[in-house]
């Protein structure tokens, strides 16, 4: 006990009647608070059941401003894209049932492997014996490609057809990059094409066609096939035999028909500029589709006349019209510019030397590669597993990393 001294306060002592009442007080704070607690409680049960309070009010305009914000941004959705390639042996190549160009097959693989693309291969005829009857230059393998790219085109947003001799030279490059390039400059084809070393024409090789999910699009396809099946009495175009079967010639393959169908689908949805340039397809003399060399006249003149422009990137990217529904690529080795599109044609005509084709995304050759596609070829296969090859039964398997791709056979 402290000691006391004169100066010190006097002492309080507390009586029996402050002794009792201190419980009584402590027993009211304690009743008082839990009164307390629970208003507190029961106002926060209603504040997160009522439906229209200004906290759940804001909530919902802080969510619909990010859906719009998302709207506004694309998304964050990536495009759903397959890269289809297909081999149907015919008279067209003279090629035998097996592919040769296994290694091309397994550069497209690595390549959808690396940016998580579907890659589907197709040996599936895409014709009955019937069609082929009726129409014999259905025969031929690049027609089958049609009703190939037609049977998938509904499961994804894009598709990229490529040539077996078709070739990724820039795999650090995806596809979706071009469709970002159309997005920066204000278009939105549903075709992107190649573009042979002549930016001043439209006609084109087809080894990589580039097809959207769109009614365009499919109404491409459509027109397509239209001309696949005969456009005219006599069918396309004059036919000779050899060995009592068609024989082969490019204006009898589905490359013409291409031509025709871009042309014919444009008048379509175009009704003000269909101007004449073209309106009788048939040759009423011949019964055959009324063009002097393929449809190769008749599309270059057609997209001339109505000023549609070439180009996929820059400048000339910027010239093409808004709703042209139809890009081709840039030929860089006329406009001195390091992109090329879908990639450079390197079986006739005119080609790249080989620093152009090392800065190309894409190449179309089927021999002598160049020394930096056998440098990834290995890389592909050594560090990522990538394969094409046959089993002992003759049944080709497609691969990379432990997963194998789809072969429809048929």
């Amino acid at each position: 006990m402290i000691p006391r001294g004169p100066n010190s306060p006097p002492l309080v002592v507390a009586s029996k009647a402050m002794r009792w009442r201190a419980p009584l007080i402590l027993f009211g704070g304690a009743i008082l608070a839990a009164s307390l607690l629970t208003l507190y409680f029961q106002f926060e049960i209603i504040m997160h059941a009522a439906p229209n309070t200004e906290l759940f009010m804001d909530h919902r305009h802080q969510e619909q401003n990010e859906k719009n914000a998302k709207k506004k941004r694309g998304g964050s959705k990536l495009p759903r894209i397959a890269i289809i390639s297909s081999h149907i042996p015919s008279s067209q190549a003279k090629d035998s049932s097996r592919i040769q160009l296994l290694d091309h097959l397994v550069n497209k693989v690595c390549y959808a492997h690396l940016w998580n693309y579907d890659f589907i291969f197709n040996m599936t005829p895409g014709f009955n014996n019937e069609d082929i009857d009726k129409a014999p230059w259905l025969e031929f393998g690049t027609w089958h490609r049609v009703p190939h790219i037609s049977s998938r085109i509904g499961d994804y947003d894009w598709i990229l057809y490529a040539d077996i001799d078709y070739v990724f030279t820039d795999m650090s490059r995806p596809l979706e990059s071009f469709l970002k390039e159309f997005e920066l400059y204000g278009k939105d084809p549903s075709v992107f094409l190649p573009l042979d070393q002549r930016p001043s024409k439209f006609m084109f090789s087809a080894f990589a066609v580039m097809l959207k999910n769109s009614v365009f699009g499919s109404a491409v396809l459509e027109n397509w096939m239209d001309f696949g099946r005969g456009l005219c009495p006599n069918g396309n175009f004059p036919r000779e035999e050899l060995n009592g079967k068609l024989k082969y010639d490019w204006k009898h393959s589905d490359q013409p028909g291409i031509w025709y169908s871009l042309v014919k689908t444009h008048m379509d949805f175009f009704q003000a500029q269909k101007d004449g340039t073209v309106t009788h397809w048939c040759n009423e003399a011949t019964g055959f589709v009324n063009s002097t060399w393929g449809f190769a006249p008749e599309i270059n003149s057609y997209f001339k006349k109505i000023n549609a422009k070439t180009g996929s990137d820059g400048k000339s990217l910027r010239d093409v019209p808004d709703a042209q529904p139809i890009i081709w690529s840039t030929s860089n080795m006329e406009r001195g510019t390091p992109y090329n599109g879908l990639g450079y044609q390197m079986k006739f005509g005119k080609r790249p030397n080989d620093t152009e084709a090392l800065m190309a995304f894409a190449l179309h050759k089927a021999k002598e590669m160049p020394d930096f596609f056998h440098m990834e070829l290995d890389i592909c296969k050594r560090i990522h597993g990538c394969y094409a090859n046959y089993t002992n039964d003759g049944i080709l398997q497609i691969g990379c990393n432990g997963i194998q791709y789809p072969v429809a056979t048929g």
